[in-house]
C-alpha cells in the first residue's frame, strides 16, 4: 500500500539523532531526557505516535537495573507526552477539515483511511448507509479526540450514538 507521507521540517542533524535509538527503547531515566524528547516531539509534529509506560521484563537488562522509576514517575511522564501528542494530533485532524479522504468502510458508520492501520489509528466516522467492505471517497467535516468525522450536518458518530442508546435502556 502507497502511505502518503507529510514533510516534516525537522533538521537533518536533530532527526539523525534520535533515529539512532529508534531501534531501541528509549529510557527517559532523567526529567532533562523528558524535556528533550518533548521538544522533538513538538518540533517534528508525528500525525501519529505510541507512548508506551515502562515495565520491567523478566531476562531484560533493564528489569536488574538499581534505582527503578517509580510507577507515578511513569505515569506523570506518560501523561506529559501523551497530552502534548494529543494536542498536536489535533492540530492534524483540524488541517484534514474540508479535505476529501479515501477510506475503507469496515462496519456501518465506521471507516479508516488507507493508510490507518486497523485498531490501532484514528477511525473516520461515515454515514452509516456506506457499503462495508467497500472504499469511498469522503468529506471530511470535523474531528474528535484522534478520530476524523465525514457525516452530515448534526449526525454523531455511530458508537456515540449506541453508548446513548445502551445508557438510556439501562
Amino acid at each position: 500500500a502507497l502511505m502518503r507521507c507529510k514533510p516534516v521540517s525537522v533538521s537533518v542533524g536533530r532527526l539523525m539523532e534520535f533515529l539512532t535509538v529508534l531501534g531501541q527503547d528509549i529510557d527517559l531515566n532523567s526529567p532533562a531526557q523528558v524535556a528533550e524528547l518533548c521538544a522533538f516531539i513538538k518540533e517534528a509534529r508525528f500525525e501519529r505516535l505510541g507512548v508506551f509506560r515502562y515495565s520491567q521484563e523478566e531476562g531484560t537488562r533493564g528489569a536488574k537495573m538499581p534505582d527503578q522509576i517509580p510507577a507515578k514517575v511513569k505515569e506523570a511522564r506518560w501523561h506529559r507526552l501523551m497530552a502534548l501528542q494529543q494536542k498536536i494530533a489535533a492540530e492534524v485532524s483540524k488541517s484534514h477539515v474540508g479535505q476529501t479522504l479515501r477510506v475503507l468502510v469496515e462496519e456501518p458508520g465506521v471507516a479508516r483511511g488507507e493508510a490507518d492501520a486497523p485498531d490501532i489509528d484514528g477511525r473516520v466516522y461515515v454515514p452509516r448507509t456506506l457499503p462495508v467492505s467497500e472504499f469511498a471517497e469522503v468529506k471530511i467535516t470535523g474531528y474528535q479526540d484522534y478520530d476524523l468525522l465525514a457525516l452530515p450536518k448534526g449526525q454523531k458518530p455511530a458508537e456515540l450514538e449506541l453508548m446513548v442508546l445502551s445508557s438510556a435502556r439501562s
